[in-house]
């Protein structure tokens, strides 16, 4: 079910990857816009744009229901409409393939802003599973309950997902898995990556505090 990210991050072949970090949510738990807190004297959106932009032939932003971001000079993907305004981060999911579709890209990367664990060669480890299988998106895996769960905001989503996703978004489905009924899905287990615990997301100011103390750590270890 898992394979091996490959060392030198290479990928299976070329195709045109757009990658999309979606960071348009309310972080009402942060207390303050969580793109742009601070881990290791960089911001949390700078750790996700980095992460895709090795793998990726562009990356974009979903910023929600307007732009964001203009100092980091990167194109935003503003969510797709629905008929409350509120369509989570489906909306971005939806709005981000269609972007994809329309200007020629044959897979969509997806990433969240508030996961700085996640790394190019998770990435690329992604994209070379979904196109080995050619499954219509391949979906990092974490262990819960005994069981593998799909993290449906780290994976690798071919155009073709579009319709199903957007059918869900306008039935009001909006769980992210709600639309894989019928798609093939691909999953690969976060233990066959180095970094632990690779989706762990960073939502409060205590969070953010405990990443730190385990990312000084981690440097401390790696300088000795």
């Amino acid at each position: 079910m898992g394979t091996r990210t490959p060392k030198d991050g290479s990928d299976a072949g070329p195709r045109r990857v757009l990658g999309l970090v979606l960071c348009g949510g309310a972080s009402q738990r942060m207390g303050s816009d969580k793109a742009l807190a601070e881990l290791g004297g960089q911001r949390l959106i700078d750790y996700a744009v980095q992460a895709q932009a090795p793998v990726a032939d562009e990356v974009r932003l979903a910023t929600g229901s307007a732009p964001r971001y203009p100092e980091i000079g990167l194109a935003c993907v503003l969510d797709a409409e629905v008929s409350d305004g509120s369509g989570g981060p489906l909306a971005g999911l939806v709005a981000g393939l269609e972007a994809a579709r329309a200007d020629g890209f044959e897979v969509l990367l997806v990433g969240a802003c508030d996961t700085p664990r996640v790394t190019p060669e998770l990435y690329a480890a992604l994209l070379a599973h979904r196109d080995a299988s050619d499954h219509d998106l391949t979906l990092l895996g974490t262990h819960k309950g005994g069981r593998l769960h799909p993290e449906p905001l780290i994976g690798a989503y071919h155009v073709r997902a579009l319709e199903p996703a957007r059918d869900a978004l306008r039935a009001r489905r909006l769980k992210l898995t709600a639309f894989h009924a019928g798609l093939s899905v691909g999953l690969l287990d976060e233990h066959d990556f180095v970094t632990p615990e690779p989706a762990r997301n960073l939502n409060t100011p205590l969070d953010l505090e405990a990443e730190e103390v385990v990312l000084r750590a981690r440097r401390e270890g790696a300088s000795a």
